[in-house]
Order: structure tokens, then sequence, then C-alpha cells
């Protein structure tokens, strides 16, 4: 593992070298506020990292800022309460205004993906039965940088490497920047690609607590150090949550979004969602479904919509229209897909087909079109094979189906009702079908495909456009839909990309 030091000093080398960050509807640089995500090294501020963990200069400012530039005050409350002076040296900067506002906006470490997982290590005095409540306190932090962006947060497993791991310690904890006890330093964080948040169990923690109390919030407090997790300094603007002092941010305790400053700084470095114009809108909404491709054509497979949409038992993604088939993007292929007759590979298969899955027990592939549905091992079509839907309980004419669940059930969409099909028994399970709305918040009806993809999210198409469902939450993933040309089919877009989501 790389020592926290050369991460932000790899990240000060790619800001000179990378263009600034976005810029403000206004014209002038969002981020211009902020003091600095990887600060600029003078004689009394140094990144995390470049100094010597031996070095006694820890103050209530933090384990890199001399000593003799602090005024000691008795109240804890009116100096910086984060261990890390996020700040710039204005003498090392450009003198010219806009000079100056360009070189501090683009040293900014980010992470190259939107979304992290986090992982909490312990309660506050390794308290086990406080667990739920430091878990719910951190979720609601993270909301609030969620909700003001693209960036999306998963808690780990046990044993799954995170991307910011939260845990509460006290005095010299091994990273270098020893906390101090009671009082002063209440908590630190680090820069992506490390983004480890600690706090200082020597502190009286106020949990998930929303009454007057003299113990440290650690909502806020969490919130403020997630933000130097996501990539941002410290900010002067009043107001913000990214202010140094805990005075200027303990009375945003009970907020639910984030202040104007913060929200335009995290969409600077991470981007907004994207916003879908009101008429795509409208005709992802409808009721109609993608109309059929001509039997003869070979398909555009960056603008024509899916037929079905399935992985196969070789873990290739396969798409489908009219009378052909081919591979979506992966791994790190760079490039549009060749579309091959279906018929090549599965001897015996129509095109035209209404919807295909896998099963995860047996790794047949089924494919339904009207009333009949065939069962393929690989290339070879299985004995008894093609059966019709009459005594299945299916609809004619399925629009999509997939895996989905811990129990791996195929699952079958049309129009705006779904049921879960026994593959072994050949029926659909009794209580079924049930309103695809009641169960898969968010998403439209008359649905093209849907696929469980190999990271386990899965995946619904409708007219050039997808949607991620999100299992943990019960609900469409943010910044959804996105148009399938950028991100699935190689055109303006590599697979790489769709790493990202």
């Amino acid at each position: 593992m790389r020592p926290r030091g050369f991460y932000l000093f790899l990240g000060a080398v790619l800001g000179l070298l990378l263009p600034p960050y976005a810029q403000a509807a206004e014209g002038g640089d969002v981020l211009s506020g902020y003091k600095n995500a990887v600060p600029l090294p003078s004689d009394l501020t140094a990144p995390p990292g470049n100094r010597s963990p031996g070095d006694s200069e820890q103050t209530k400012e933090g384990p890199i800022t001399r000593a003799a530039d602090i005024e000691e005050e008795e109240d804890d409350d009116e100096d910086s309460f984060c261990g890390f002076d996020y700040t710039v040296d204005r003498s090392l900067a450009p003198t010219e205004p806009g000079r100056q506002r360009r070189q501090i906006a683009q040293y900014g470490n980010k992470w190259g993906k939107k979304h992290l997982t986090y992982k909490i290590i312990n309660a506050p005095q390794d308290n086990a039965a406080e667990r739920y409540r430091v878990q719910n306190t951190l979720t609601r932090a993270l909301k609030l940088w969620s909700d003001a962006s693209p960036l999306s947060f998963y808690e780990a497993r046990e044993d799954e490497d995170a991307d910011i791991v939260v845990k509460f310690t006290r005095g010299d904890h091994k990273d270098g920047y020893p906390f101090d006890g009671k009082g002063g330093v209440f908590a630190h964080a680090f820069f992506p690609h490390d983004g480890d948040v600690h706090f200082d169990d020597d502190e009286p923690w106020a949990l998930d607590n929303y009454v007057a109390t003299s113990r440290k919030d650690l909502y806020i407090i969490a919130a403020h150090e997630l933000g130097h997790s996501l990539g941002l300094g410290h900010s002067d603007a009043w107001g913000a949550l990214m202010r140094p002092k805990y005075t200027d941010v303990k009375w945003m305790k009970t907020i639910s979004a984030l202040p104007p400053e913060d929200r335009n700084a995290i969409q600077a470095m991470y981007g907004p969602c994207p916003r879908l114009e009101w008429n795509v809108r409208y005709m992802l909404e409808s009721s109609r479904r993608s109309g059929r491709a001509p039997k003869q054509r070979r398909p555009n497979t960056c603008s024509a919509p899916y037929d079905a949409v399935f992985l196969g038992p070789d873990r290739k993604t396969y798409a489908m229209r009219g009378l052909y088939y081919w591979r979506l993007n992966d791994g790190n292929e760079i490039g549009r897909p060749m579309p091959l007759l279906i018929r090549h590979r599965w001897p015996g298969l129509p095109g035209n087909i209404n919807a295909a899955v896998t099963s995860a027990f047996t790794g047949r592939t089924y494919f339904f079109k009207g009333n009949r549905i065939w069962r393929f091992k690989d290339s070879s079509l299985d004995e008894f094979f093609p059966i019709s839907h009459n005594e299945t309980g299916l609809p004619r004419s399925p629009d999509a189906a997939f895996v989905w669940g811990p129990k791996h059930k195929i699952i079958v969409f049309k129009r705006s009702k779904f049921y879960i099909w026994n593959e072994f028994s050949r029926k659909v399970e009794p209580g079924y079908p049930k309103l695809i709305r009641k169960f898969f918040p968010g998403l439209p009806n008359n649905i093209d495909a849907a696929f469980q993809w190999k990271n386990r999210h899965t995946f619904f198409f409708k007219q050039g456009y997808y949607w991620r469902y999100d299992d943990e939450i019960g609900s469409i993933a943010k910044c959804y839909p996105r148009p399938v040309a950028l991100y699935w089919s190689g055109c303006g877009g590599t697979s790489w990309e769709r790493k990202q989501l």
C-alpha cells in the first residue's frame, strides 16, 4: 500500500497537467472560494504526508500548522476542529487574480468513479450498542453530498475493501497525525484516493442528536470531513459547510441539504446529475414500446432499441434486434460492435425475439417469442423445446426477462406487470402477476429489455435509454436514465466509462 503522501503528491502533479474544473455559470471559478484540495507547500502549511510525523507542531489548527501562528482561545469551538489545514500560501500563488483563481481551482484530487464504498470500523469508546446510531448519522452525512451530485455511497461488506474507512481512535494511531486528546482537533480526513476519516475518541460525541448539547456533533463534523474525502478543501465562504471553524458550522446540525457554496463546489468537481429534455422524458414515460426492426436490415447498434439483452453462460453480454445479435462492450474494448445473424449462433432460433434470460442454476438460456419458449445449452437447442406458453401462466410476447434477487428467480415483464417464473415447474408462482410500479418504483412500463450484469446491478432499457436499479435501497439509482449509445454501445464512449457507474 502506498503512503498517503504519494497520492497527494501525485494529485498536485496531475493538477499542473490537467485542465481546470468546471466554471460557474457566471464565468468565475466555483472552487475559487475553496482554499485547495491539495495545498501548496510553504513554511507554514504542507499537504498531509509531506511533513515528518515526528514534528511536534500539532495545535488546534491541526498537525500541519505552526503553534506560533495560532492564537490560543479558551473556547475550543472558536478554533479549527479539522485536523488538516487545507489552505493555500497566497505568497506562492500568482499575483494576478484571474491566474490565482485558476491555479487554486485546478488543484484538486477527485475520485475517478461515481459510486463509492465506505466501511465503519467501530463506534465511540468501542461501544457496539452505538454502532447503529453511528451508521445512521454517517448515512445522513453522506446523503448531503449524494443529493447534490452524481455520487452514490454503498456500505462495503466485512470482507471487502472500502474507498472510505471511518473509525474512532485516539492519540497516535499510526497515520502520522496523532490526536491531541479532548478539545483541539476533533477529526481529520484524507483526500482521494485514500479518503479515510478518523474521529478523536477522546471527544464526547453527540450521535444523531437534534437537541442542544455540549458534545461535538458527529453529523455535521462527519459531513465536513467527508467533503475532504471527496476532494474539497476548506472554504472561506460564509455559510459553507467546509469552513474550518466549528463555530461556523455547528449550527448546521439540522440541515438536510448542502449550502449553495458547497453544492456548487462538489458539482464543479463531479458535475450535476444530467437532465433529460422534456420531450425525451415524455417518450420514456409513454406506454408505447419500441418498434421492431425490419426483418432483413442489419441494425444500427448505436441508435436502435433492443429486442432483448442478456448475460450469457459465458458471462458475456448480448443484445438482440431483428435477425441479429451482437456483444455489448465489455472489459476494455473500444469501438462499435458488429451485428451477426442469430441463426448462426443459435441454430433453430428465429429472429425478433421478445426476451431472453440465462438461468443462474442451470446455465441454460431461455428465449421468448410469441407463445413459445426455446431453451439452449450454449448453442444447442435442448430436447423437447420449443414449448408453448399456454401451460406456463406467462403472457404472450413478454417485454423482458431477467434473473433477480438473492434467490436468482426469473422475472418476466409485460406492460405494467411482472411475473416470477419457476423454470423447473415451468409455472408462474402463485400470487403473480404484480404491478411493476409497486416493486420497482421509478421504472417505466413497457420496457424493451432487462438483465442483471456481472456486478449484480440490474439494468432496464427503453427507447435508447437505460436505468440502473439499486437493489440496496429498492429504487432506481440517481442520475438515470442515461443514453445507451454512450455507455453500452461504444458510440461516443467506451466500456471504461461504464465501470465508473
